[in-house]
């Protein structure tokens, strides 16, 4: 059997088998890639004879291939001498049915680096090293010092960077940069794919692959701004201005990745408060830069991937602070909601490091397209009540009315039913009705902490709204007014957190206290 590499080295060399000039004259159904893809490993061995075939015909302008040794199996490729199909069409059709398999059965690994520097040739050379041992494809490099715009490649590896410009190199010249594969480099040539150079902090790539594109966007984050220092705020304001810009002008269809060094800590805490971006498996206390995130991630459907796998703490965390000596988790791969299933797994690889000089881990993630919808199937388990609004003697009086009321209009109609006839009628009567008094708020069902009232989650919905309408008057005349409105709601999240935190392990702590003084060990620990 030949491998997928093994086909696309046929198809190099081949002059004008564009990949997208058959995307919109295709006719296969969304429905069918697996059809597709099953066909392509069921006949890869004609597939490559029928390629060689054109390969060695394609300079002839006589049409002999009616005496080439074509078997019925070759259901990939039906040809006669009567059709009027010039060769690189074929050629075009059968390229794209390879990507398909590419792209919907093996698994594609991504990478984000913090390198501290490749402004040498030497790094630049040790980098790819690393990304050949890791089997990465696609890897996105933060704080390059690389002056200007531009792409360079090493060892087959292609990198478009993006850095400040040469007058004003300074020894922080910040800089991001996408590293593109062997494969993802030959897509990226063949397709036309294109990228943009923002500033020195933010490039986007996009790699106009089948059956869906994928769009890569290499940032650099300034760091947390903890003194409150006016320029650190004001630069991260302004690099997350323009990190929405470009989302703002991305094909919202596309698989958009965001990676590298956001220099944001964010907390287990946030997955109470931002469930669908953040998972249970975050390792740092949040600040001001992970507030800014999870809240740019919830005003654009994205998801941090990192928080959702569990790993060890090693394999969690990139980077160790300098002083405390404590781990952090500072570099995240971004991805929109609906394509989160397509990543299987993100960890950190320790061993790259001392590989290039840097003191940030090689953070991998794998990730697999998938074509097909997953339905969702209806969970019939038990009732979910909240217990709090069982103690409301106002709702609980309302629902013991009603049950009467329904008790009365049903009581003649009951007479000729059996005991647990009438006792089923009543309990259906009972599980249906009590979900419109005592059912859980769906919002916050899932990882709900005790300390997480209902009076903040109405603080944190008011503070969502905020950002969104912060980012509608970006540069406008009244941007000062809602950006003030929702750094103060902001400061209330957090005061509002701290007291209801605080309040809870008070009263942990008093009745630990009581139980020992009761002799009662099992309920004080």
């Amino acid at each position: 059997m030949y491998e997928v590499e093994e086909i696309e080295e046929h198809f190099a060399p081949i002059s004008g088998a564009d990949i997208n000039s058959i995307s919109d004259e295709s006719d296969f159904a969304d429905d069918s890639c697996d059809e597709i893809t099953s066909n392509v490993d069921e006949n890869e061995n004609e597939l490559i004879k029928w390629t060689n075939y054109l390969q060695l015909n394609s300079d002839s302008d006589e049409d002999n291939d009616q005496d080439y040794p074509l078997t019925q199996s070759a259901t990939l490729v039906q040809y006669s001498s009567s059709e009027t199909s010039s060769d690189n069409e074929i050629i075009e059709t059968m390229t794209l049915l390879c990507f398909l398999k590419l792209f919907t059965t093996n698994i594609t690994r991504f990478g984000s680096w913090n390198v501290r520097s490749c402004y040498r040739v030497i790094k630049r050379e040790l980098i790819v090293r690393q990304l050949k041992r890791y089997q990465i494809e696609v890897a996105t490099l933060a704080e390059t010092n690389i002056p200007n715009s531009g792409i360079y490649v090493v060892n087959e590896y292609t990198s478009i960077y993006s850095g400040a410009p040469e007058k004003e190199r300074t020894r922080a010249t910040h800089g991001a940069a996408v590293c593109l594969g062997p494969k993802a480099s030959r897509a990226s040539r063949n397709s036309g794919s294109i990228w943009r150079s923002v500033n020195s902090r933010i490039v986007a790539v996009c790699i106009k692959s089948q059956p869906i594109p994928i769009t890569v966007i290499a940032v650099y984050a300034p760091v947390n701004p903890s003194n409150g220092l006016k320029v650190d705020i004001e630069a991260c304001d302004e690099f997350y201005k323009a990190l929405q810009s470009t989302i703002d002008n991305t094909n919202k269809d596309n698989i958009i990745l965001i990676m590298s060094d956001f220099n944001a800590r964010v907390g287990v805490e946030q997955a109470s408060s931002a469930q669908s971006v953040i998972g249970k498996h975050a390792v740092d206390k949040q600040n001001k830069n992970g507030r800014r995130l999870v809240d740019f991630c919830l005003f654009n459907g994205f998801v941090i991937t990192n928080t959702f796998f569990p790993h060890k703490p090693a394999h969690q965390t990139t980077w160790m602070h300098p002083k405390t000596k404590q781990w952090h988790m500072l570099d995240y791969i971004l991805v929109y909601r609906k394509f989160r299933n397509s990543i299987q797994d993100v960890r950190a690889h320790r061993g790259a490091t001392g590989g290039i000089g840097t003191d940030h881990h090689l953070l991998r993630a794998k990730v697999r397209i998938h074509l097909k919808c997953h339905k969702k199937t209806t969970e019939t388990g038990r009732l979910k009540l909240d217990y709090e609004k069982l103690n409301n003697e106002k709702l609980v009086a309302e629902f013991q009315t009603e049950l009467l009321k329904h008790r009365n209009n049903t009581q003649e109609n009951n007479r000729d039913l059996f005991v647990n006839e009438k006792f089923t009628q009543f309990a259906d009567y009972i599980r249906e009705h009590s979900k419109e008094y005592f059912i859980k708020d769906q919002k916050y069902q899932k990882n709900t902490k005790e300390w997480f009232t209902h009076e903040i989650a109405d603080i944190v919905d008011k503070k969502a709204k905020a950002y969104v309408q912060w980012q509608h008057h970006r540069g406008k005349i009244d941007e000062n007014k809602y950006r003030n409105q929702y750094r103060m709601l902001v400061k209330t999240v957090k005061n509002k957190v701290e007291a209801s935190q605080r309040e809870y392990w008070e009263e942990i702590s008093v009745d630990i206290e009581n139980a020992v003084k009761d002799h009662d060990p099992a309920t004080a620990f």
